[in-house]
């Protein structure tokens, strides 16, 4: 769609796309598509990144490198806010996010503790300290 020009013959000229930090199960090949997402951006000079949630500070922060070495202007990184354990389980799989349980572990819930509540805190601290 983006390298078609269809939408700079309706007159759109900035566009938010989906930047995946965990990868991306429907794409195999989600860092290419990445990079021609931002080839497409800096051509047109009207597109941001929008990330899709992710609980893992440091594949935040590769993937903002990442972004920002290839020529993004501009990312949204996607974040949960204060939810329950059993909440992002539930939300980590309707998304796909590959890292729900891994990332349950990291920052100490255990499946039976799942009434605990999980805060972003932790991960927006870590990176924008970054």
């Amino acid at each position: 769609v983006l390298e078609s020009g269809i939408m700079g013959a309706y007159g759109f000229n900035r566009i938010g796309v989906a930047m995946h930090p965990d990868g991306n199960v429907n794409d195999p090949q989600h860092e290419l598509t990445l990079r021609r997402k931002l080839k497409w951006s800096r051509d047109s000079g009207g597109m941001y990144l929008l990330s899709q949630p992710c609980f893992d500070a440091s594949v935040v922060n590769r993937s903002l490198e990442t972004a920002f070495a290839e020529g993004a202007r501009e990312v949204w990184t996607g974040v949960v806010g204060p939810s329950s354990a059993k909440r992002l389980l539930r939300f980590a799989r309707i998304c796909g996010i590959e890292t729900n349980l891994k990332m349950l572990r990291t920052h100490g819930f255990k499946l039976t503790s799942l009434a605990s509540t999980a805060s972003p805190v932790h991960l927006i601290d870590t990176v924008e300290n970054s």
